[in-house]
């Protein structure tokens, strides 16, 4: 019975992990198919718009250089909660945007989120596991991760023909 809990856990958390690391991809990609609406939504250029996407990964770098740290000193749990509610509370001020420029600064918010669970999903598993175990959860979370780039724009694509650009980040 403690084996099969044991798997149920290794599963649970490959599985956590392996969604926490995706956040990335997906805040990067989801909303490439949107991106010739939000150019007459905002009213501008296509290369200002894609200043959102340039602005995003700036912020997951930003976030990975700060957040590996400040999770050291401070504990895995704080700096995740944190990372996801900043994730959460720039993602609702992509939504609620009138703006590029506004918009484009909620993207950078969102990307130093979105670094939390890139960050965090690794150092976790290097926390809890050793040796083979950890070769294994790396490759299970890299797996997942391999699969986002590919998701998110398929995803996106529905999202936005059904409501919309605002839609993807609603989703």
């Amino acid at each position: 019975m403690e084996k099969e809990s044991s798997q149920g856990y290794f599963l649970y958390l490959v599985l956590f992990l392996g969604l926490l690391n995706g956040f990335g991809p997906f805040v990067i990609d989801m909303y490439l198919p949107a991106l010739p609406e939000m150019t007459h939504v905002f009213k501008t250029s296509a290369s200002v718009i894609q200043l959102g996407l340039t602005f995003c990964m700036g912020g997951l770098a930003v976030g990975q250089v700060l957040l590996g740290p400040v999770s050291d000193r401070f504990g895995r749990k704080a700096v995740l909660l944190f990372s996801l509610f900043l994730y959460l509370s720039a993602t609702v001020g992509c939504l609620c945007s009138e703006s590029i420029w506004i918009f484009t600064f909620f993207r950078f918010l969102e990307g130093i989120g979105a670094a939390g669970g890139i960050v965090l999903s690794r150092s976790v598993a290097t926390d809890l596991y050793h040796g083979r175990q950890l070769a294994k959860i790396i490759a299970f979370i890299s797996a997942i991760n391999g699969l986002a780039p590919i998701a998110a724009p398929l995803s996106g694509g529905l999202v936005a023909q059904i409501v919309g650009w605002r839609g993807i980040f609603l989703i």
